[in-house]
């Protein structure tokens, strides 16, 4: 099973049920933002979200609203995520990959230079 929702950029978040759960937890306990930030972005997250069967060849069914909100015809582009999938129309997909965005080497850099620096200590210590 798979809990869909609308993600940003007229996507749809896939997250298996367990982190999923982890998120809603998380949403639970926002002391940060407003009361009423907290109820709009509750409704704004769980209104959309549906659970989905999965079946033996890993399908799933889109359901027709969620569909429609990823303007989702027939073809599909699946994009990996660390603790999910985003499922695109691929001309959304691409005229979003396509439009001016910060620089990502800079993103790139910061994600992974702990690794990096882990593997010039290791390289030092050889």
């Amino acid at each position: 099973m798979l809990v869909l929702t609308e993600g940003p950029d007229r996507c749809i978040y896939a997250f298996p049920p367990h982190d999923w759960q982890f998120y809603m937890e998380q949403m639970l306990t926002l002391d940060d933002i407003s009361d009423e930030d907290h109820t709009d972005m509750i409704r704004e997250v769980l209104a959309p979200a549906t659970n989905c069967n999965v079946d033996s060849q890993w399908r799933v069914k889109l359901p027709p609203e969620l569909a429609e909100y990823a303007m989702i015809d027939k073809e599909v582009r699946i994009v990996g995520h660390i603790d999910r999938f985003e499922i695109w129309n691929p001309d959304v997909y691409d005229k979003y990959m396509a439009k001016d965005k910060p620089d990502k080497s800079k993103t790139i850099k910061r994600v992974f230079r702990p690794k990096i620096r882990k593997y010039k200590d290791l390289d030092s210590n050889h």
